[in-house]
């Protein structure tokens, strides 16, 4: 049993919200929401609680759109009811393969890109301009102070830097002590986010999309614009992404070998005699 109170959570079409304390945000909104929906819609059913008054989407005092989106116009009241029976959200769940922000991720791709396609390395570097959305701008370009993890995950000049120090931006890049770590913040002093008018005009959708400029030192300068992250429903992950994370988070539990055998179980699962099999050998380790 879970042990949530009905003044924390909200339930779609179910209740209103009676305080507010949530800081997930709906569809409606034009923002992504996270596993909280799947619990408290859960929690409201089981416990069958209804709207104390007036209507859950449209109510202006406490109502759904109003609380998640803080506002009583930054909402479209279509978009609950668009795609009704023909789109489902699970196929457009995001996998991340970076530990940082999402809105990072993008960078991250381009500067990955653009090495692998020139060869250069940081010592090659003389400046990187990110050209973004006003909202990547807001959200991570702000110059980089050691606060904390999620300060240090939340910066993309941070994050940029470790991918170019470190060749990933994973689990393992991120530690407290990093966080204040002189090489990296001197790195992350390389590179400046700037707005780019023509991209916050394409508005939400292509809010994560970026234009990423590298000056080299001998004067060579390129450019990777990258409208949507590895990963997302826009640019689908490929098997070998998927393994690769799989293959990083599964083997600091497991033995490589049980790693392999899952992984190809996993990738052959519909040639197995009986699924039981992959369950049994999941249950095992």
């Amino acid at each position: 049993s879970l042990a949530i109170s009905s003044e924390d959570f909200v339930a779609s079409g179910c209740i209103l919200i009676p305080s507010g304390r949530c800081h997930s945000e709906n569809r409606a909104s034009g923002k992504s929401t996270g596993c909280q929906a799947s619990v408290t819609i859960s929690v409201s059913l089981k416990y069958s609680m209804a709207p104390p008054r007036g209507y859950v989407f449209e109510s202006p005092y406490r109502g759904f759109c109003t609380s998640f989106s803080r506002s009583t116009d930054r909402f479209n009241l279509d978009e609950l009811t668009s795609g009704l029976g023909e789109r489902f959200e699970t196929t457009r769940i995001a996998l991340k393969f970076y530990s940082c922000v999402g809105s990072n991720h993008t960078t991250l791709d381009a500067i990955r890109d653009l090495q692998t396609a020139h060869g250069f390395k940081l010592p090659d570097i003389e400046k990187i301009t990110v050209f973004g959305s006003k909202v990547t701008v807001d959200h991570v370009g702000w110059k980089y102070r050691p606060e904390g993890l999620t300060s240090a995950q939340l910066n993309l000049p941070y994050c940029a830097a470790t991918l170019l120090l470190e060749s990933d931006v994973f689990v393992d890049q991120f530690t407290e002590a990093m966080v204040a770590d002189a090489t990296r913040m001197k790195v992350s002093e390389m590179v400046d986010v700037v707005e780019d008018p023509t991209i916050t005009a394409r508005g939400n959708r292509y809010r994560q999309m970026v234009r990423v400029q590298i000056k080299l030192k001998g004067g060579k300068t390129m450019e990777q614009t990258v409208e949507a992250p590895r990963g997302s429903e826009q640019k689908l992950a490929t098997a070998a992404d998927v393994i690769e994370k799989f293959r990083k988070l599964a083997s600091r539990r497991l033995a490589p070998a049980v790693v392999e055998r899952l992984v190809q179980m996993i990738m052959s699962a519909e040639t197995l005699p009986k699924i039981s099999s992959l369950l049994v050998e999941l249950a095992s380790v």
